[in-house]
């Protein structure tokens, strides 16, 4: 796995209840996935992530901007050829922000949560299905 801001492999994962969790409703009910197989998942969602942030922030510095913006992230999945992704994370993305109206803080970061799984599941997964 490549290597970005110095944090070490092992400081990196994602939930593997969760990853499990998607994996098992994306993949019919007659096949099992090993636990082998989702640790080789998550390490690949992982890198995916880092390469997409690290892509997205170069974006965001080329327009001389300190945060990265979802425009940036969309820009920088069109760059990388991930364009298959770009429609539904759109419509995952305004999903999101029609539910943070009028929400609490704590529930805001509750459903960043569940935008970052929607993703995950709704993209990355979405392969497994055909």
């Amino acid at each position: 796995m490549t290597d970005f801001g110095g944090s070490s492999n092992e400081d990196l994962t994602l939930p593997k209840a969760t990853v499990q969790k998607i994996i098992g409703e994306v993949l019919p009910h007659d096949l099992t996935f090993s636990k082998e197989a989702r640790d080789v998942v998550i390490e690949c969602c992982i890198e995916f992530i880092m390469i997409l942030s690290d892509q997205s922030n170069e974006i965001a510095e080329q327009e001389a901007k300190k945060t990265i913006a979802s425009d940036h992230v969309i820009k920088a999945l069109q760059e990388l050829g991930f364009t298959d992704y770009i429609a539904p994370i759109e419509q995952a993305l305004v999903e999101h922000k029609e539910s943070l109206k009028g929400r609490h803080f704590k529930r805001l970061q509750l459903n960043s949560l569940k935008f970052m799984f929607h993703f995950l599941k709704t993209s990355l997964f979405m392969d497994l299905k055909a």
